[in-house]
């Protein structure tokens, strides 16, 4: 079957999105080893590495609106073109909490109980990475229950978010430098929870590309 000239710019425009996940994978990546290793030369790299994924988020939302302009989707396409747009700011999203992951946790102080629940945030957004990278290799699916399946590993994070919690409401801070670090990592556990959230969100809006229904995924 011949391919519309609608069906070629969807196509480029799916890897435009696919270039904006790649990034945020990789920025997650960085700031986690920035976290890690207490790195904030390396932390300041990926603060400054953000602003390539707003202008591809710029980008995007530009030719998405040219697509809705300039070719007048209909049916499948109008719902792609919409779900796209909703996407790339969704992906935007997620570059934010990899660049303040990479601020915060590399000016944390090392100590035993920070540590730890350092290495349980990196686990987050680790997992966040890897939905990002599922969601990528899942862009062009002609059914959603691919879909579904990426946004199941949501849960993974939730429930790590919910013991780090724990563990900070119990644990008892020896100094004010602590106490502050493991509120710190509170905020953190927050930012890499909202990191799957953003992921479950595109998901979402593939589902309703494929199956013209937006479900609640989680």
């Amino acid at each position: 079957m011949k391919t519309t000239q609608l069906e070629e710019k969807l196509h480029y425009y799916h890897e435009l999105l696919v270039q904006m996940l790649n990034e945020v994978e990789g920025a997650i990546f960085l700031a986690v080893e920035a976290t890690r290793k207490r790195d904030g030369a390396l932390a300041n790299q990926i603060i400054a590495h953000d602003q390539a994924i707003n202008t591809l988020r710029d980008n995007a939302e530009h030719d998405g609106i040219m697509l809705l302009v300039t070719e007048r989707p209909y049916a499948h396409f109008l719902r792609q073109t919409i779900s796209d747009l909703k996407i790339a700011g969704e992906i935007e999203r997620m570059g934010d909490y990899a660049s303040h992951l990479a601020k915060v946790g590399s000016s944390l102080p090392h100590s035993k109980e920070v540590d730890f629940i350092v290495s349980l945030i990196c686990e987050m957004a680790l997992s966040g990475a890897k939905m990002a990278r599922s969601v990528a290799d899942a862009m062009d699916s002609q059914t959603s229950d691919p879909v579904k399946l990426v946004a199941k590993m949501d849960d993974t994070i939730d429930a790590k978010r919910d013991m780090i919690n724990k563990l900070l409401f119990d644990y008892q801070s020896t100094s004010d430098e602590e106490r502050v670090a493991l509120y710190k990592c509170f905020y953190l556990t927050k930012e890499m929870e909202r990191l799957g959230d953003h992921a479950t969100n595109i998901c979402e809006w593939m589902v309703f590309t494929i199956d013209s229904i937006r479900p609640k995924l989680n």
